[in-house]
Formats: structure tokens, C-alpha cells, sequence
């Protein structure tokens, strides 16, 4: 579990649909679902006073049988998963991720998650730009 100051704890894809949708961290937060419940905290450009914030960051969730969309982009991403586990393919590779495993996703690599099951797939991912 990853405590963020000013927001609730979320083991679960229940706990994260309950966050609240303000105030956390100096941005917002917008709730997304498909299947996959998405819960991101959009972060100002600069904490006032403060340094420049490099890095965005989500908790999502995904329901078993249900995957992601094939994507690729300019950002590295890093997921820390706190439920579940899932096949994800990463370039031409395939590998299971499983709760309380990391897994970094370097910028331009395309990637697609599966998750298995039984219950969703929970995780919270970084994302920056490359430098």
C-alpha cells in the first residue's frame, strides 16, 4: 500500500472509486472507468514556493478478463502493483506481474496489459518525461 499525504488509503478498486475528487496534492483528480478505473492526480507545474514537479502519477484498477490498450509513448512509466496480477507485454516480450512486484516500462516501448485475475489488478504508476 502507498500512502500519499492528504489522501485516504485504497487497497482496493472500491477504496480508490471513494477518493476524493479535489484538493489532493495541489491538483485534481478525474475519474475514469471502462473496465478500468483510472484515478489521477494531475499535479501543478510548480509547488508554490517549491521545485518543479517532474513526475505525474495514477492508481488504477483493472477488472479480471479485462486488458489496456496496446500503447506507446514519449514518457517512462513506472507501476508498482498492490493487487491482483496480469500478463503484460512489454516490446516482444511477455511477463507476469504480480502484487508487491514493480515493473518499469522505458519511453517508446509499446506495452498492453492482460489482467488475470481472480480479483482486478490495482497499481499506482509514475510517469516524466525523458531527459
Amino acid at each position: 500500500m502507498i500512502a500519499v499525504p492528504h489522501v485516504p488509503s485504497a487497497r482496493t478498486a472500491e477504496d480508490i472509486a471513494h477518493l476524493p475528487r479535489t484538493g489532493v496534492l495541489g491538483g485534481e483528480l478525474q475519474l475514469h472507468s471502462e473496465g478500468t478505473t483510472l484515478v489521477e492526480f494531475v499535479l501543478p507545474d510548480r509547488f508554490p514556493g517549491g521545485p518543479d514537479v517532474p513526475v505525474k502519477v495514477n492508481w488504477w484498477s483493472l477488472a479480471p478478463g479485462e486488458s489496456t490498450p496496446p500503447e506507446s509513448h514519449r514518457v517512462h512509466e513506472m507501476w508498482l502493483i498492490s493487487a491482483g496480477e496480469a500478463d503484460l507485454e512489454l516490446g516482444d516480450e511477455t511477463i507476469r506481474v504480480r502484487a508487491g512486484q514493480s515493473v518499469f516500462i522505458p519511453s517508446q516501448v509499446p506495452h498492453h496489459a492482460v489482467s488475470r485475475g481472480p480479483g482486478p489488478l490495482v497499481g499506482f504508476a509514475v510517469w516524466w518525461e525523458p531527459r
